[in-house]
């Protein structure tokens, strides 16, 4: 299943804090496989030549992307196995408006990111920098989005080309409850949050550390 969600809020309306609740579990697993990652890298760079050619170089396991390009999200499909990532931008538009930043291909790489919603094959043909043969073919690449925007300015992602595209059908748009009634945001109980960080962990199969261990191209997901 794949979501594109957007809350809407005014600025100072306390859009954020949710954002970060919901995503908190998923950090804390990242953050833990990015030391996993240093350590493995750090032990790969100490052998010699004839030592590397018999190993790899280390894949950085990461499921969530937060400054990040067409490109770099491909790269992060294969090391992560066709288990998809996640995409969060505390302002949406900071990330569409990211898209072609880099290589003047905005069009293209918007393109692109409607197929992601459909879960299409990813497949890069290009040859790397001095390194051989960079191809390779992701067969499930699902990537989930959530951000945030502010109401008032939905008409800087609503035009008649993504409508017409099919890019705003796809959005789940929300407005928080409290918000909607005027009220104060409510502090969450911190048994909730534990019970949801539990929830979350328990959708995954394995630690970080064994993420780094077992063949990655099996299915992470319970």
């Amino acid at each position: 299943t794949i979501f594109w969600n957007l809350i809407l809020a005014d600025t100072g309306k306390q859009k954020t804090p949710p954002q970060k609740e919901m995503l908190k579990p998923i950090f804390n697993r990242d953050k833990e496989s990015q030391k996993i990652y240093k350590e493995k890298l750090k032990e790969y760079l100490s052998l010699n030549k004839k030592e590397m050619t018999k190993g790899s170089i280390p894949e950085k396991k990461q499921f969530l992307l937060s400054d990040v390009t067409l490109e770099s999200s491909n790269w992060q499909h294969k090391f992560n196995g066709g288990n998809g990532v996640g995409i969060y931008s505390d302002e949406i538009t900071r990330y569409l408006g990211s898209l072609g930043k880099y290589n003047k291909a905005a069009d293209a790489e918007k393109s692109n990111r409607l197929e992601r919603y459909s879960n299409v094959p990813i497949v890069v043909n290009r040859v790397g920098n001095g390194d051989g043969d960079s191809s390779f073919t992701i067969y499930d690449s699902p990537e989930n989005l959530l951000g945030g925007h502010q109401p008032s300015r939905l008409n800087r992602i609503v035009s008649k080309d993504s409508i017409l595209s099919g890019d705003f059908a796809r959005y789940n748009f929300f407005l928080p409850i409290d918000y909607m009634k005027g009220g104060k945001v409510k502090e969450i109980p911190e048994s909730a949050k534990n019970e949801y960080d539990t929830l979350i962990n328990r959708i995954f199969k394995y630690s970080p550390e064994e993420m780094y261990e077992k063949d990655f191209k099996r299915e992470v997901y319970r």
